[in-house]
């Protein structure tokens, strides 16, 4: 499942495209995952509410200072 109107991923710079939305195992909901460097955002069990949650984590994401969102 690929939602519209995510934001780019926090810590690499990847753009929608590059975002999914997927359903986790074991019933855990579903989660937005960055096909570029693996991130996985906050987990609901709504698809379009999982995209919510990574939208305001990618927004606090670059409120924060660099190295922060860069930390790896």
């Amino acid at each position: 499942m690929n939602m519209k109107a995510k934001l780019s991923c926090p810590f690499c710079g990847a753009m929608a495209e590059e975002l999914m939305v997927l359903e986790l195992e074991h019933g855990d909901g579903s989660a937005v995952v960055c096909e570029c460097c693996g991130a996985i955002g906050p987990r609901d069990s709504r698809p379009e509410q999982a995209v919510a949650l990574w939208n305001g984590a990618a927004i606090n994401a670059l409120r924060q200072p660099a190295e922060v969102c860069h930390a790896g």
